[in-house]
């Protein structure tokens, strides 16, 4: 009798294994379009016209930095190249995969929300900080940010993992909107 018991028992703990298993996520605090924007030191849309991946001056980890061609500078001082850094990459045959970290690609045409790291420049909030552009049929200028394995926790929340939530990305929405909000007081542009 207890052979046939043995099937279902190892059926039930191979199902409270998979659920017990982690989701890869990584904790951040959630950072609404003001709050990444106060935040964010620089906000600039450009295209990614390079991707370098290489080993930390450690030895350690993965970084990849993205050269970025800017097109617009909706804060902080101009320029017309800036150098982002994020982690994880390609080097040779060793890769590194940093759960909701932020991803471009060479060609990429995105609004970048920075902050000062290391003497470069990091996205705030990690991929909160890379909002995808587009052109409507009308010419107009849109962004977007898709959902990341970024698990959100709204500030002032109570700890504990019922506080975090996945993070679903962002609605597109016009850039003049954002151009807006920067230059609204308070609303994370020049002072």
């Amino acid at each position: 009798m207890s052979g046939h018991l043995v099937p279902p028992i190892l059926r039930v703990a191979a199902l409270l294994a998979a659920l017990a298993t982690p989701v890869l996520a990584t904790v951040v605090e959630r950072l609404d379009l003001p709050a990444l924007s106060r935040a964010s030191a620089r906000v600039v849309r450009g295209m990614v016209v390079a991707r370098d991946s290489a080993w930390d001056p450690n030895g350690t980890r993965i970084v990849t930095r993205l050269t970025v061609d800017v097109v617009e500078t909706l804060k902080g001082a101009p320029a017309a190249r800036l150098d982002v850094t994020v982690l994880g990459g390609v080097v040779g045959e060793v890769g590194q995969w940093i759960p909701g970290e932020a991803d471009a690609r060479t060609g990429d045409h995105a609004l970048f929300f920075l902050e000062p790291a290391g003497g470069g420049w990091r996205p705030t909030g990690m991929a909160q900080g890379v909002w995808t552009v587009s052109t409507d049929g009308q010419g107009a200028l849109w962004v977007s940010r898709g959902a990341s394995r970024l698990a959100l926790v709204t500030p002032g929340s109570a700890p504990g993992p019922s506080a975090r939530l996945p993070d679903r990305g962002e609605p597109p929405r016009p850039l003049d909107d954002v151009r807006a909000l920067l230059a609204a007081p308070g609303g994370g542009g020049a002072p």
